[in-house]
Parts: C-alpha cells; structure tokens; sequence
C-alpha cells in the first residue's frame, strides 16, 4: 500500500509539475507578442535621436523561430507624417536556417511592401535623411543574434522636396533585393563571399539592374554591376531644373556601371549613353519662360557634349559576377 500510495503521489506531482510547465508555456506564448511590442514602442522606437516610431502589431512563431512586425512606421521628431522616413506592413525576422545548415545560429529579415522615403527642404529640421540616429543600435534591438540574410519585395523608395516649385518626387519602385550570406559561413572552397541582387523600376519604368560580390568583413574587395535602360530624361526635369539648372525637353537613354576593388584600388566605369537630347529652346525658353540667356548657354552645351549611344540589347543583363 505504501509504495501504492508513493506510486500515485509522485503521479500526481508529476502531472501537476506538467501541466504547470505546459500553463506557464502557454502564457509565454499569449503574453510574448504584447511584451515585446511595448518593448519595440516605449524602449527603442519611442526615442531613437532625431528619429521616433511605433509599430501596431507583433507575431510570434515559436515552431519557425521567427517575429513579425506588422504596420511598423518611423518618422523624423516634428517632420512630415504623411511622409514617414520608413513604413512597412510585414517585417518578418528569424533563424536563418541556411546559416543552421552551416553549423551556425544567425538571423535573416524579410521584408514586404517597405518604402523609404528621404526628404529635401530648406529648413534643416525638415530634412528627412536618416542622420542623428544609430541605425546599428536599432538593428542590434530587433535582432536576436547576427544578421545573415535580407530579403525585400515590392518596396519602394523616394527623393522628394516640398519646397521646390515644382515639387521633386524621384520614385524608384517594384524594388526587390537578395543579401545572402552577411557572416562568417564560407563557401565550399573557404571563402566569405557575401552576394547582392537588386532588380527595381526607377522613373516610372525604367528597369534597373545590380549586382554585387564582396566579403562583408573587407569592403576594400568587392565586384559591383549595375544597368539602367529606357529612361526618359523629361522625368528628372524637376530634380534636374532646381539642382543643376537644366531641362530636358526630349531625350533617353542608360546608364552602365562596372566596379571592381582590389586591395583598396578601385577601377572600372560609368558610362553614361544618351540619345535624342534636346535642352534648349530659346522660343520657349526665353520668349515664354523668361529664362536667363547665360543660363540657355549652359544648357546648351550640356546638349552639344551629350554622347552618341552604339547599338545595344536594352534586355542584356549585367555581367556575370565571378
């Protein structure tokens, strides 16, 4: 009878002890997307230098591994609302589970329907550029252990200026980039090679490709490639009209970019081709717009220096990154 009843205490212990650690669990699991939401918002968004933020909703998956932060909005102290410095809807950050088939814990970010925005004005505490805040000291907050990889899709990203007449607004849209391998984990012949793709419409259309290869330990050795095809030059007029003084009234063309660093030394090119370029027009230039003639010079020679495009596949993608 004793060990009967020894038998059946230990039981009881033992089912309590369980159900007790399995309620416990189960708290953490209901309680965790609160906790650190009003972790996010009163310890790192709340004040992070010129820049505050507030994030509406968090996810927690604990079979994935992961966090996601739903609605996450940040914005300069006393600037634009409307025009947050940086907006998501789906912020999603976890294990890495490349890196864990390498034999180490690190973390990737995936983001989707993100938009950075940088603003222009004259007064300086209007300007939107991402300076007075530790943007690392945020990471290190969000992130349970070191970056590996970043994905991001359907994004976007703006140069505006409210102050101007008009008004500068220089999108690059459908943006979707692939970091991989942000850490220490080598390759099969032992190297740290970190890979870049970026693929996005800049100009209201115009396709821009990139691509890149470097040891994210020693940027003084890296391969970057880069294309821009089909763009239409009286798209930039507004940035071009009251940064640099000109205006194109026709005209397209792309831009190639080829980098190479080597120890520290940097070669390659930039290049870019034009075609049909036409900038002045004294008619409407002088007659109608009252425009300084000194300035029709300057415009004017930038149409007669324009280069001459050769014969190209608009289609061809950037060179192969070995």
């Amino acid at each position: 009878m004793k060990r009967l009843w020894r038998f059946c205490w230990c039981y009881k212990k033992t089912t309590c002890l369980g159900m007790a650690l399995v309620l416990l669990f189960i708290l953490i699991g209901v309680l965790a997307p609160f906790l650190i939401q009003y972790h996010l918002n009163h310890n790192v968004f709340r004040d992070m230098g010129n820049y505050t933020g507030r994030v509406e909703d968090v996810d927690v998956s604990w079979l994935a591994g992961s966090y996601r932060l739903e609605d996450l909005v940040l914005w300069r102290k006393g600037g634009n609302q409307e025009v947050p410095f940086f907006r998501v809807e789906d912020l999603s950050i976890g294990l890495s589970w490349d890196a864990i088939r390498h034999g180490a814990i690190l973390a990737s970010v995936s983001a989707e329907n993100a938009e950075l925005n940088f603003l222009d004005a004259k007064r300086a505490d209007k300007r939107q550029t991402g300076k007075g805040t530790n943007w690392l000291d945020v990471l290190e907050e969000l992130l349970p252990t070191t970056l590996h990889r970043v994905e991001v899709h359907n994004s976007s990203m703006t140069f505006q200026n409210f102050d101007t007449d008009p008004q500068i607004d220089v999108r690059a849209e459908d943006i979707n980039i692939l970091i991989t391998n942000l850490t220490n984990v080598k390759d099969r012949e032992g190297r740290r090679v970190a890979t870049a793709r970026l693929d996005a419409r800049v100009l209201e259309g115009a396709p821009l490709i990139a691509q890149a290869r470097f040891d994210p330990f020693d940027f003084n050795d890296f391969v970057f490639a880069a294309e821009m095809h089909e763009i239409d030059l009286t798209r930039v007029n507004d940035l071009t009209s009251n940064y640099a003084k000109v205006d194109f009234a026709s005209g397209h063309g792309s831009i190639f970019v080829e980098l190479t660093a080597q120890d520290g030394r940097l070669s390659g090119y930039i290049k870019p081709l034009l075609e049909d370029v036409d900038i002045a027009s004294w008619e409407q230039d002088v007659k109608q717009q009252g425009d300084n003639p000194l300035r029709l010079l300057w415009e004017g020679a930038v149409g007669f220096l324009k280069p001459c495009s050769p014969t190209r596949n608009p289609n061809r993608s950037p060179p192969k990154l070995m």
